[in-house]
């Protein structure tokens, strides 16, 4: 399944304000959370970096989740719209209320705070617009693909690898991301093949023994 699926509860009603913060913005009544957030967003994105800014717009590739990594990446994005974004905006307020704004350094900390909690719900939101559920048996189970769990053999020793995409991979438990050097080798490889792959330590021949059903 392509993106474009709806989080679950994503198209629950929103926060409504009822002053503050929200008033203070110039929002009043009526406004709901997300727009104020907005506005306060466009006056702490200025504190990304280039690079940062370059990463977030250009966000166009296809991502790949298991059902469960989908799920648990679905509660976050609600989470953080619904909960966090509350908890910044109080601390918005709170620290509006201290007098000066330019020498506040908590209205400074909670804008940057709100920068960051922005930034990452648009992360989320671009991933779910454009992932592919993995699903088992979806494709040829003789042929190492994104979701394969295989055993291999390299450097004398076997090892139980699964290809994962980048937002799910854990190298230390065998999760492994099928944009690295390993995974992406590994790709499309059968069973009883050697496949040499180029490491940080050098170059590893990696021996396909099984692809685990």
């Amino acid at each position: 399944m392509y993106g474009g699926s709806t989080p679950p509860g994503d198209t629950m009603k929103k926060p409504r304000s009822s002053g503050g913060v929200f008033a203070l913005m110039g929002s009043g009544e009526g406004h709901d959370l997300t727009s104020t957030t907005s506005h306060l967003y466009n006056e702490s994105v200025s504190s990304l970096s280039f690079c940062e800014r370059v990463f977030i717009f250009f966000m166009d590739t296809i991502h790949y989740l298991s059902p469960e990594g989908l799920k648990k990446m679905q509660e976050e994005l609600q989470d953080l719209k619904f909960v966090k974004r509350r908890e910044v905006a109080d601390r918005i307020e709170t620290a509006k209320a201290l007098g000066d704004l330019s020498e506040n350094a908590e209205y400074h900390e909670a804008m940057e705070s709100l920068g960051t909690l922005e930034t990452k719900i648009f992360e989320l939101e671009e991933i779910l617009k454009n992932h592919h559920v993995i699903q088992p048996g979806g494709a040829d189970d003789n042929v190492v693909h994104v979701g394969s769990k295989i055993r291999v053999r390299a450097l004398g020793k076997e090892k139980i690898l699964t290809i994962v995409g980048s937002n799910e991979a854990q190298p230390a438990i065998g999760l492994i991301s099928n944009e690295s050097p390993i995974g992406s080798s590994l790709l499309g490889a059968r069973v009883g093949e050697r496949i040499e792959v180029k490491t940080p330590a050098g170059m590893v021949n990696y021996e396909i023994l099984e692809i685990v059903k």
